[in-house]
């Protein structure tokens, strides 16, 4: 899902008029405002690592900073579960982040939207030292930004109406959105972002 997207974003932005705001931006910039001493970890799915997105983007910000990189595609399916205190999960974000942990970084970027959802585990074993950067709560700082520099706000203090759109399996969302919020969401809609640009 993420993978199209990259590969789509920048037509996107150039076809609407309005703002098309991405999480991989956002995210490193706040892990680059954070980093004490210059050493940033990202975990994503692999083919966000794969990719080196965030790396990129953190480098084309600061360029001497060290970057290391993880995929962890286990946390996904863990996340979908719900097993957020799950002893499963604690063996595998072990196995996982001990190579990020030897490095000594001081900051640790969620790069996958599922991840926030292990937060209280990844931060347990990467250590309370290290600042985790969640993309999402980055990217809806920089929304929240345009909305205003748009003057887009609203006085309302009604429940707003969520209307869901992505790229991917809408039940599957629907779920995990459900975990996020707390609360039952619509199912979202699925749209095929290569017609959307083309």
């Amino acid at each position: 899902m993420q993978h199209s997207f990259l590969n789509c974003y920048s037509d996107l932005q150039k076809k609407f008029s309005v703002p098309i705001i991405g999480v991989i931006l956002p995210g490193a910039q706040m892990a680059v405002n954070e980093t004490k001493f210059g050493k940033i970890g990202v975990i994503g799915t692999r083919a966000t690592i794969n990719n080196k997105a965030y790396s990129k983007a953190i480098r084309n910000i600061k360029k001497d900073l060290k970057v290391f990189e993880k995929a962890c595609p286990l946390f996904v399916p863990l996340a979908e579960e719900g097993w957020t205190h799950h002893q499963a999960t604690y063996e595998i974000a072990e196995e996982y982040l001990k190579e990020l942990r030897e490095k000594e970084i001081d900051t640790l970027v969620l790069g996958c939207t599922h991840y926030p959802i292990l937060a209280d585990v990844i931060q347990e074993v990467i250590g309370s030292n290290v600042k985790l950067i969640d993309s999402g709560v980055a990217a809806a700082e920089v929304v929240r930004n345009e909305i205003h520099k748009l003057k887009l706000e609203t006085n309302h203090k009604d429940h707003p109406n969520l209307d869901l759109f992505v790229s991917d399996i809408p039940t599957k969302f629907q779920e995990v959105a459900e975990l996020f919020l707390g609360k039952e969401v619509k199912v979202a809609v699925k749209v095929d972002l290569e017609e959307l640009v083309h």
